[in-house]
């Protein structure tokens, strides 16, 4: 615990170079009647059609709302979606495992996870949506591996087909080992060769990749880990083994390059720590400039030009990070958002360092969901929207208006090109929230004696103009 406060103050006394604004969704995974909030957030999809955001994992509340697992967001409100995944043996009841991927294919909208029943009816590993209720679309069996549960990890379409990854031996008494096609009506095996040498233990991963599919997970292969391709006839190794105690959380396609992010480090062998990239043409795999560290890098995401990447992760190259950090290709930047941990009773903003498992794009805005408490020091339950645009400079200095002294410890004086004008002002601190406001009226001083030292935006509106400028305290 002392270690992640560390890192916590750390983080916060750093001078950020950007700012954002971040909005809970609600109440989020709080319960009602001032509940605390449990449970986790694993999932999150964007319907594109309809603006809504699909959310998943093992919550049973979501907005003060029992949602067991399951709930939509339409940009105001969250909605249940039916019972969600409850265990009617329980009292109250509780979720019955979780939601791990959703997915929309073929207009309807698809689930899958470590669950036996949605709304109490037997429904396990995947179901779709149809808009009213939850549909089975198969019987998952494991056998093996001492589970007597079947896992749906991830879902991925292509060429009109969906593509299921997890832990299961057969579906509808068709074997498939840990991987299965959809088309719609049938399920069919791909696995012919799949992991030759390796336990298939569980798939976490897929993705296409310059025509051909590519998985990872714990496949156990002989002590080693290892990521296959399949061409659409049989599966091949991609790259070398990666050794050492290790496992693939993740595969991403960024800037036409096949990312691979897991539990896996540069001192027992590997190109990186927990995040490499694949070179198809070598076969091999290619560091990133010291990856993430210290353990699992649980997923990525692309957004405005930049990978990002969420996990139990406190450095990224030699930088420390909020458990969140950003890769632009070929370095390692600071994403600007420190996670705030769950676990307090009451959970507070401070308490330890929290973890994000899924990230996705609404309103051109990023979604961040996972076991959190918060991000920077506002308060959000399980899942919040940033806005990394909201108070930053759209250049470094507008040559109309001019600050100074700046930097200060007292007053900032704000004047325009033709001297003092009317118009409004505001100051954003660093987290893109506004500290001070004159809403109309002639420019005057602003006193910033009080506030704490660090970097500013001031932003200056006059008719339809707007003008912005970085301001340090010190």
């Amino acid at each position: 615990m002392k270690k992640y406060l560390f890192i916590i103050f750390t983080l916060l006394s750093i001078q950020l170079s950007t700012a954002q604004t971040i909005t809970p969704l609600g109440l989020g995974t709080r319960g009602s009647f001032g509940n605390f909030h449990d449970g986790e957030i694993r999932a999150l999809f964007v319907d594109d059609s309809t603006n809504n955001l699909y959310v998943g994992g093992n919550f049973p509340y979501m907005d003060g709302v029992l949602s067991y697992g399951l709930a939509r967001w339409d940009g105001t409100n969250w909605h249940q979606m039916g019972s969600g995944i409850i265990d009617i043996n329980q009292t109250p009841p509780g979720t019955n495992g979780a939601i791990q991927d959703i997915i929309k294919y073929k207009s309807e909208i698809y689930v899958c996870g470590t669950f036996q029943k949605i709304n109490s009816q037997p429904i396990n590993t995947i179901a779709k949506w149809d808009g009213t209720n939850f549909v089975s679309i198969g019987n998952f069996v494991t056998s093996g591996n001492g589970s007597s549960y079947a896992i749906g990890s991830e879902m991925h379409v292509l060429n009109e087909e969906l593509y299921l990854v997890g832990r299961f031996d057969s579906i509808n008494s068709v074997a498939v080992n840990n991987i299965a096609k959809w088309d719609g009506s049938t399920w069919t095996s791909l696995s012919g060769g799949f992991g030759l040498g390796c336990d298939n233990y569980q798939v976490n991963s897929i993705t296409d990749f310059e025509g051909d599919l590519y998985v990872g997970g714990n496949l156990n292969c002989n002590q080693v880990e290892r990521i296959y391709k399949y061409n659409g006839i049989q599966w091949a190794q991609a790259g070398p083994d990666i050794t050492g105690d290790s496992w693939v959380n993740k595969l991403y396609v960024f800037k036409n390059q096949l990312y691979i992010g897991g539990y896996f480090f540069a001192a027992a062998g590997n190109a990186d720590n927990c995040f490499m990239i694949y070179d198809k043409l070598a076969n091999s795999f290619l560091p990133t400039a010291g990856g993430t560290l210290p353990s699992n890098l649980k997923e990525m995401y692309a957004y405005q030009d930049n990978l990002y990447v969420v996990g139990q992760l406190d450095y990224s190259g030699n930088q420390l990070n909020g458990r969140t950090a950003k890769w632009n290709g070929t370095a390692w930047q600071n994403s600007n958002m420190i996670l705030i941990s769950n676990s307090q009773t009451p959970p507070m903003p401070g308490g330890g360092v929290g973890t994000a498992f899924e990230m996705v794009e609404y309103q051109n805005k990023l979604v961040v969901a996972g076991s959190i408490n918060g991000i920077n020091n506002v308060t959000a339950y399980g899942i919040a929207m940033v806005d990394f645009t909201v108070g930053l400079p759209t250049k470094q200095n507008d040559k109309n208006l001019t600050i100074f002294p700046n930097p200060t410890n007292n007053l900032l004086n704000i004047q325009l090109e033709k001297g003092v004008q009317e118009g409004s002002v505001k100051l954003y601190n660093q987290f893109g929230q506004v500290v001070y406001s004159q809403t109309k009226g002639v420019f005057k001083s602003i006193n910033v004696s009080t506030f704490a030292k660090g970097v500013y935006f001031a932003e200056v509106r006059q008719e339809d103009k707007v003008m912005r400028q970085k301001v340090v305290v010190e």
